[in-house]
């Protein structure tokens, strides 16, 4: 019980965070406004997190987990690689706009320069994400839904642009409108 109170702390702790990455920017996280979005002092932030950075890779790797985890769970069965494509772009775009901290951490380059774990675990995160683009491409040259000829590694990084340059127009918006593919 207690673990699972310490894991929801945490977790907690983490949510918090990525509220305020999200409506104030990752300059202004700080221990004392995610205590007070807790309801905790920040000493207790420390007992789960010992810095700033540690607390940044636990939400990342959290991320990463997640959002794998919601993917396949959103396109279920479905056979069709086109299909897939589609589903994961709508799911990118919805999961992005829930989280809207997730573009602020992952094309911080001075969150990067300033950690090389999390500068690892940002680009672990976004290879990831591009194999499962891949393996999706493969499948679909395989069943005779994509030419021959497309350039699967190619194709990949165009489609992971795609997202990554309507997100970053979407925050230089203000996020004032919606990603949501329709």
């Amino acid at each position: 019980m207690v673990k699972e109170n310490a894991v929801s702390r945490k977790q907690q702790i983490a949510q918090a965070a990525m509220e305020i990455i999200s409506e104030e920017g990752l300059h202004n996280l700080v221990m004392v406004k995610i205590a007070k979005r807790v309801g905790v002092t920040d000493a207790a932030i420390y007992k789960h997190f010992r810095s700033k950075d540690e607390m940044l890779l636990y939400m990342i790797e959290d991320l990463e987990q997640s959002m794998i985890e919601r993917f396949v769970a959103h396109i279920g069965n479905l056979a069709d690689p086109i299909d897939q494509l589609y589903n994961l772009l709508s799911f990118q775009f919805e999961f992005i706009e829930e989280n809207k901290g997730i573009p602020r951490i992952i094309f911080s380059e001075s969150l990067q320069q300033q950690n090389k774990a999390i500068k690892v675990k940002i680009s672990n995160l976004l290879t990831n994400f591009l194999q499962i683009i891949k393996d999706i491409l493969k499948a679909a040259k395989e069943n005779g839904k994509a030419h021959q000829d497309l350039d699967v590694d190619a194709a990949a990084s165009i489609f992971v642009g795609m997202i990554q340059a309507s997100v970053v127009f979407w925050a230089l918006s203000d996020f004032s409108y919606s990603l949501k593919v329709r």
